[in-house]
């Protein structure tokens, strides 16, 4: 990401004959050192250092900023990843322990988990407690999503995802009691912004079973940020690594 350009404090050199001059100038400046600026910081959306714009500041920390209400999938996609790069790795253990937490509250130990991709929580270490199943992408006669063994993906998708290989024997979806959804981002009304395939929201549509999207909290939007178009389906919860939250429109 370039840096927006900032205000070089060092070239500033005002004399006894400019002050005289430059009362407004003087009182900016005075203004920025009381309000605690950094000015080592980026400029963004325009104005001074240290200054957050509209949502340029997401999960307390300087994001790229956000694209336009009107703009594309694609356009927030892009966001998504750059914002990714621009993240630490996720606190998969603090993750992985607030869902054990949640789920043990709500008696299930039956789960449908994701193998997950870089930059994504990883959930595996939920296996040496619960029941996991995963799922298999099919392209033929239909896209859509199949449920398998946790420990059966030995394959690789084309997208680069763990996954079993075909023919695998299928689990029945009526054993599961609770979806882990992976995202690109999330925001706080459960709207997710995946990949582009639409293979979950396919899967969670018409399915009562208790949906989680999994996320670092950097990734997680305020409000009804995302775009949402009929066919996409909400998660009901979101884990980060400060919890379990459950929806609120949903509760």
């Amino acid at each position: 990401m370039s840096d927006p350009d900032t205000r070089d404090l060092k070239k500033l050199s005002l004399h006894n004959s400019d002050l005289k001059n430059s009362d407004s100038n003087s009182a900016d400046l005075n203004s920025a050192d009381s309000n605690g600026a950094d000015p080592n910081k980026p400029v963004l959306s325009g104005g001074d250092p240290g200054q957050v714009h509209g949502s340029d500041c997401v999960g307390g920390d300087w994001a790229p900023p956000l694209p336009s209400p009107q703009a594309s999938k694609a356009a927030w996609r892009d966001w998504a990843r750059l914002r990714r790069s621009q993240l630490p790795a996720p606190d998969s253990e603090a993750i992985c322990e607030h869902l054990l937490a949640f789920l043990a509250g709500r008696g299930v130990d039956h789960v449908l988990a994701y193998h997950a991709l870089p930059g994504e929580p990883d959930v595996s270490a939920l296996a040496a407690q619960l029941h996991l199943s995963t799922t298999r992408a099919v392209f033929r006669p239909e896209m859509r999503l199949t449920l398998h063994d946790w420990h059966s993906a030995t394959d690789t998708s084309r997208s680069g995802i763990r996954q079993p290989p075909r023919g695998t024997p299928e689990v029945e979806r009526t054993r599961i009691g609770a979806v882990l959804l992976p995202g690109l981002a999330f925001d706080e009304t459960g709207t997710r912004l995946g990949y582009g395939g639409g293979f979950y929201d396919r899967l969670l549509r018409g399915w009562e079973v208790l949906s989680i999207g999994v996320t670092a909290q950097g990734a997680l939007l305020p409000g009804s940020t995302l775009p949402r178009e009929a066919h996409d389906q909400s998660v009901g919860h979101l884990a980060t690594e400060l919890g379990v939250r459950q929806i609120e429109s949903q509760s």
